[in-house]
């Protein structure tokens, strides 16, 4: 149910942050208490060597990221829903030549709320250079995909998105079939950077397992949830080298290859889907 309802419901047709439960805010939270937690370790605090163990504080951290992970995964989905909402309604616009009513509300209310000087060309612009910063931040791996930051990014690109959509959309018909290739060219890229944050918030969460003294007995399913959203058609725009690369490399450590007797830091279902990824 959302958490706050709108006062004009029809503005808003797809899930946004607002009527989420769990967002941007909970990540917050969740990084705040793992930033605290190892400063209540037992070897810090007095208070707790007779009440818990060094292993609970750490079950604390595994279930933080867990619970970080799934939140991502869920905005992340929330922002590919927004744009094969804006894919399909464009294209139904490109053969029929109708706007349905809400988007013309939509529409209308992006216009309301734009800056004078603006114009679908200064907005694809604007858009583009959105588009690149974080293509930049994925391809060096800078910052984790479980603090707000990357959501934040993600979220101002596909609002800015939809606003260009239905300006065009309910612009003059022969101007707006000018910007439809364009346009659908620059939701194609937000999609590949869907797909690329999806790979490395997967490939974060391993990484926290491999080093987690101890493993969340749920590890599994936010794991499994992470893998199944995955886009691995590999028709489509392959994950950087650098992703690639670590991986392999996080393979290597769960598997433990250089050993003679190889011992497994993985449950072997965890340790198949990573094989899946590659």
């Amino acid at each position: 149910m959302p958490h706050t309802p709108y006062s004009q419901p029809d503005l808003q047709p797809l899930m946004t942050w607002g009527m989420l439960r769990f967002n941007e805010h909970t990540l917050r939270t969740i990084e705040i208490i793992q930033r605290y937690i190892p400063d209540a370790s037992p070897h810090c605090c007095e208070l707790f060597v007779d009440v818990l163990p060094d292993a609970t504080f750490s079950m604390w951290q595994a279930y933080a990221v867990s619970t970080a992970a799934v939140i991502a995964r869920s905005l992340l989905d929330m922002f590919s829903d927004h744009i094969l909402d804006l894919e399909t309604g464009l294209l139904n616009y490109t053969r029929t030549g109708t706007l349905p009513e809400r988007y013309q509300k939509l529409g209308l209310h992006a216009l309301k709320n734009m800056l004078p000087q603006s114009n679908p060309q200064s907005m694809i612009d604007h858009i583009d250079k959105e588009a690149w910063d974080i293509q930049q931040r994925f391809d060096t791996e800078q910052g984790s995909m479980l603090l707000t930051s990357a959501y934040v990014s993600l979220d101002s690109l596909s609002r800015h998105l939809q606003d260009l959509v239905l300006v065009v959309l309910i612009g003059d018909e022969e101007e707006s079939l000018i910007y439809v290739k364009e346009i659908l060219d620059q939701q194609n890229r937000f999609q590949v950077l869907l797909r690329q944050a999806g790979f490395l918030l997967i490939l974060e969460f391993l990484e926290n397992l491999l080093k987690g003294s101890s493993l969340p007995h749920e590890a599994f399913t936010p794991t499994r949830r992470l893998y199944l959203q995955l886009d691995l058609d590999s028709s489509r725009q392959p994950f950087s080298l650098r992703s690639q690369s670590r991986l392999i490399r996080y393979l290597d450590d769960a598997l433990d290859l250089h050993n003679s007797h190889p011992k497994n830091c993985f449950p072997e279902g965890i340790i198949n889907m990573a094989l899946g990824l590659s």
